[in-house]
């Protein structure tokens, strides 16, 4: 069921939100506050796990990063029509997956909500940094920081779900209670060095994050070109960890992807214009 009442009220709460701000862009740390205050005061409720509520708390502060930096009235309704949608999706998967850890659906809802919140972020890093004239170091920590919290806890949930899986499977497989402790014991290790290891390729992803946008900030491109340029590299490397996690990583799908992505790199950096659009 793709409608619930409060997912969907919290979303028009949001969209008044974005509707007020984008009138009143000098209220920017009021708003920030606000979100901050509501996600923990309002949504955690819905969640009740921090990995739920860290997607829709996120996308919701990239939202308002990059709102800040859109010029024209209409480019702003389009975008937080964009934004409330997307913001509805993360709310709606992270109930779904709040009651039933295997929902599927919900997973990609999160999964798309991520993406979302990633794009937001970098291109509102790169916007900042354009308009502003922020030190390339401080570039490169933004991206690390925001790549970093926002995989973090898609690769969680997948986490969480792949647990679950593993859990369905053993009540499958029991045949006596003597194996149950033992069972346990093993799984529990094997949840524990999953955890460490999704930590580590995590920290390597957002490094090479962190790396990738110092490159891009010698170009000559706007902050729209190099965001959705950025994107497209964090989407291969997330989409194979992710995929890690799930089990169904394979070679063949990860130079899929590399093929794709240079395709679209190539599309994207010989379309666009070679000079700052600030």
């Amino acid at each position: 069921m793709f409608f619930k009442l409060r997912p969907f009220l919290y979303s028009l709460i949001f969209a008044a939100v974005l509707e007020f701000f984008a009138f009143n862009p000098s209220h920017y740390f009021g708003i920030v506050f606000f979100l901050s205050v509501f996600s923990i005061l309002v949504v955690w409720p819905l969640a009740r796990k921090i990995r739920f509520l860290a997607i829709p708390f996120f996308l919701s502060i990239g939202s308002i990063n990059l709102l800040y930096l859109i010029d024209y009235l209409g480019d702003k309704q389009a975008f937080i029509i964009l934004s409330v949608l997307v913001y509805y999706l993360a709310l709606l998967g992270a109930y779904r997956l709040k009651i039933y850890d295997c929902d599927q659906t919900a997973l990609g809802m999160i999964h798309a909500a991520t993406i979302a919140t990633a794009f937001f972020w970098f291109v509102s890093n790169y916007g900042w940094f354009l308009n502003f004239q922020i030190s390339n170091w401080v570039l490169s920590g933004a991206f690390f920081g925001s790549a970093f919290l926002i995989a973090w806890p898609s690769f969680h949930i997948c986490l969480g779900y792949c647990q679950m899986l593993e859990r369905m499977k053993e009540r499958k497989k029991r045949q006596n209670d003597k194996t149950i402790f033992l069972k346990g014991i093993i799984q529990a290790k094997k949840v524990e060095r999953c955890f460490k290891e999704i930590f580590f390729l995590n920290l390597i992803l957002s490094m090479i994050m962190s790396e990738v946008a110092w490159a891009f900030s010698l170009w000559p491109f706007g902050y729209l070109t190099t965001g959705l340029a950025i994107l497209i590299i964090f989407y291969v490397f997330w989409d194979a960890i992710r995929s890690w996690i799930q089990g169904d990583y394979s070679t063949k799908r990860v130079w899929l992807n590399i093929f794709w992505a240079a395709l679209s790199l190539v599309l994207l950096l010989g379309t666009a214009q070679w000079r700052l659009v600030v």
